[in-house]
């Protein structure tokens, strides 16, 4: 078939080899253009059409999968009641049917001597996100903390407790011990328990609560310690005090990560990402006034937290 071409070619127009074979082709090119310009288009409407089929089942299906999460969601059903997150036990927290994830932290936070004063305090549970909290919400009622009466043997140790009235007359009490004052920020267990209502587990709320806060800056913070009386607290503040010089260990707040951050007793795990969130996109704070103008803290905890911030 080529030989043919050839001597036609060569014939009729004196092309010579090369001629010949470069005319050839450029005739093959030709050919196959015009399979293209008749072929293609069918092929490439057939594609699209399969891709517009293949989406409309794609959008059917996502969104079936998303009625079905919804309904799944619409299935859970929390048995909600008013409860004192100080007093709460885990039990009465699985019986309202909360995540078992959010009761977990729960407690540790309290077996780490965390103490609630005000609900807003409930939003630092891992876990325990907004559209839970407002559900749970109007459900907290706090309650004063237990005076020191109502502490356990193994609470109070081996300080004086009041004898029944009964008794009075036959027994005498204990002569209090002689306390000399010490810095709060320094004292260990030892000293703590020398205080009246003071045994050795509040002595270790005490001292975890002050690691993990960094120290304490003023004597109001000891209300947050969980467990601690208002009697008790006065006992301490009686005999203890904050060195002017003290200065509470800091947090870097343009270095620190999500998890170093969230530790503090006064920030929240969502605080702790809007903080990292805002500094990756907007750089990193230079005063506290940055911190506040941002408003990803609330006014409250600004207050709180002012005193352990490093810029």
């Amino acid at each position: 078939m080529l030989k043919y071409l050839r001597k036609i070619l060569a014939n009729n127009f004196a092309f010579s080899y090369k001629e010949t074979n470069a005319f050839l082709f450029l005739l093959v090119l030709v050919l196959i253009s015009l399979i293209m310009l008749f072929v293609l288009p069918g092929l490439l409407t057939q594609s699209y059409d399969n891709l517009s089929k293949d989406a409309i089942k794609l959008e059917r299906y996502l969104a079936e999968l998303e009625n079905n999460v919804v309904e799944k969601e619409e299935v859970i059903t929390y048995q909600l009641k008013d409860f004192d997150p100080n007093q709460v036990s885990e039990k009465q927290l699985q019986a309202m049917k909360l995540p078992s994830r959010v009761i977990k932290n729960f407690i540790k936070y309290r077996e780490k001597g965390g103490y609630f004063q005000y609900k807003e305090q409930l939003k630092k549970i891992y876990g325990l996100d907004d559209s839970l909290y407002v559900l749970i919400s109007p459900h907290i009622r706090i309650d004063k903390p237990r005076d020191v009466e109502q502490f356990s043997d193994n609470e109070i140790g081996n300080k004086y407790v009041p004898f029944p009235s009964n008794n009075k007359g036959n027994l005498k009490k204990r002569a209090k011990p002689k306390i000399a004052l010490f810095d709060i920020n320094q004292a260990d267990t030892t000293q703590l328990k020398k205080i009246y209502g003071i045994g050795p587990v509040l002595a270790n709320r005490i001292v975890k609560f002050r690691y993990a806060l960094g120290g304490f800056v003023h004597q109001d913070q000891l209300a947050e310690v969980y467990g601690l009386s208002p009697a008790v607290i006065n006992e301490i503040t009686k005999y203890s005090f904050i060195n002017k010089k003290h200065e509470p260990k800091k947090l870097k707040i343009n270095f620190a990560s999500i998890r170093e951050l969230s530790r503090h007793p006064y920030l929240s795990y969502e605080d702790a990402k809007n903080i990292v969130n805002y500094r990756t996109n907007n750089g990193p704070f230079k005063t506290i006034k940055d911190l506040a103008s941002s408003q990803i803290i609330d006014r409250d905890k600004m207050k709180m937290i002012t005193n352990y911030l490093q810029f």
